[in-house]
């Protein structure tokens, strides 16, 4: 168990310690979750910090999984077996979309700018989030950057389940480091003794 998504994100980069002298490293975190642990990272890494806008379409409390993800250039990444196997009402399923098309906008509103990803060509990209359950964040993050133009992906993260993700999370990426390995993984708070919902005012500072 980790202290907070910080000191995992610590812990990661003691085992990256080898792009430290790297000038073609940065560090990106998905938001919001995830900029605890880059901030961890990059302290360790000395190494610049950015946010990934990748925002999941969840159905509320009707569902445990999400639907899909909507990317920084409202690029849909949808979970078309996962809709199809649970009959998910088109009309709702619009509904969820432009939802999450809004949280998408705000945080656009908040996060690009100047501080917001640079030219990725050539540049190796440490991609961090907070866990990994079903991967699909971290999946829809991948194309993304790679669609931006990054040399190489490292997928860093605390903790993520090897029946729902992992296999496939590391196919896409070109390394990872994983610090923690369990089965299946559904809630956060299993596997920190301290973790509280990132504001966006929290990921600013950290940035």
């Amino acid at each position: 168990m980790f202290k907070n998504p910080i000191h995992a994100g610590k812990l990661l980069g003691a085992q990256l310690l080898g792009y430290k002298k790297n000038d073609s490293v940065v560090v990106v975190g998905i938001l919001l979750g995830g900029i605890e642990p880059a901030y961890g990272i990059s302290q360790v890494l000395q190494k610049p910090l950015y946010p990934l806008i990748i925002s999941r379409i969840y159905p509320l409390a009707e569902l445990d999984w999400t639907l899909g993800t909507i990317n920084d250039s409202f690029h849909l990444f949808m979970n078309n077996s996962f809709i199809k196997k649970n009959n998910i009402d088109k009309k709702k399923l619009k509904n969820y979309i432009n939802k999450t098309k809004n949280s998408v906008r705000e945080l656009r509103s908040h996060f690009i700018n100047d501080s917001f990803l640079p030219s990725l060509h050539k540049k190796i990209i440490i991609l961090t989030d907070d866990g990994m359950a079903s991967g699909y964040s971290m999946s829809a993050a991948i194309e993304t950057l790679r669609q931006k133009g990054a040399k190489k992906i490292i997928v860093a993260i605390p903790f993520a389940g090897i029946a729902t993700s992992l296999a496939y999370i590391e196919r896409k990426a070109d390394d990872s480091i994983v610090l923690e390995r369990p089965f299946v993984c559904f809630n956060k708070e299993s596997y920190y003794k301290n973790i509280q919902v990132v504001t966006i005012k929290k990921a600013k500072y950290l940035i």
